[in-house]
């Protein structure tokens, strides 16, 4: 893997490099990770032998190109009242960070076409670059988008170590109405309600690992089971679900 840095932004080299020490520091294997710097280019590289993926910035360029992967926007202007305008204008991997909000802070991103996610916090934004260093990293290390944008506002915060505390990341926001945030379980806590469970009507409670277990142990009596299932293909699991659910809904579990 080839990281291409511009050539007018030697410092940003320094920057990753450090971060890629930390990364290392906690078991992140960055020996296949090569850094190149490029003469006439505005955007940051990460290329592969699969894909190449751009970062642009307002650090890097006045001008923002729009054909970059992620754009980071730090010298925006915006407050988080302007973001229902800008928001129509916001496409996957728009990030603009350092947002003034009531609650202090907020960095806030588009993880896809309609979808605005947003976190807060009460510090300011101290180090711009030490930040893009942090989220170059981040993408580097194949973090999804708002896993980037997490652990880069953390890292720039934490100094000379790897982010390892809940103090130090940003908290995720979950409603918002000038942002148009309000996460699924949120949105049905008003009508959605789970059946009060007694201790005494617990019992045994299996954790299983395939429906055939839970035809198993209805069987059996057993009205309290849990279906966890790790590393199986969602439409085989639905499809072995479909199977037997007829077979499943004539019983009369209480909690499954």
């Amino acid at each position: 893997m080839t990281l291409l840095i511009p050539s007018i932004h030697q410092d940003l080299v320094k920057s990753v490099r450090h971060v890629l020490s930390l990364a290392q520091g906690v078991g992140f294997d960055i020996d296949d990770i090569q850094i190149s710097v490029v003469n006439e280019l505005n955007v940051v590289q990460i290329e592969n032998s699969e894909r190449c993926q751009m970062i642009s910035s307002d650090l890097l360029s006045v001008q923002m190109d729009n054909d970059a992967d992620y754009r980071l926007h730090y010298h925006h202007g915006f407050v988080e009242s302007d973001f229902p305008q800008v928001m129509h204008s916001m496409s996957f991997g728009d990030v603009y960070l350092d947002v003034d909000s009531e609650s202090g802070r907020s960095d806030i991103w588009a993880c896809r076409e309609e979808v605005i996610k947003a976190s807060s916090g009460a510090l300011s934004l101290a180090n711009t670059h030490q930040h893009f260093a942090w989220f170059i990293v981040a993408i580097i290390l194949d973090f999804p988008l708002e896993d980037a944008v997490m652990l880069a506002r953390a890292g720039s915060c934490s100094r000379e170590t790897w982010p390892s505390t809940r103090e130090q990341f940003f908290t995720p926001v979950i409603e918002n109405k000038e942002l148009g945030i309000r996460v699924g379980w949120a949105v049905r806590a008003s009508s959605s309600f789970f059946p009060t469970l007694y201790k005494n009507s617990l019992g045994l409670y299996p954790v299983v690992d395939s429906v055939e277990w839970i035809e198993r142990l209805l069987k059996q009596g057993i009205k309290t089971i849990q279906l966890r299932i790790k590393n199986r293909v969602c439409l085989t699991l639905h499809n072995k679900f479909s199977e037997r659910f007829n077979w499943v809904s004539n019983t009369t579990p209480k909690y499954l």
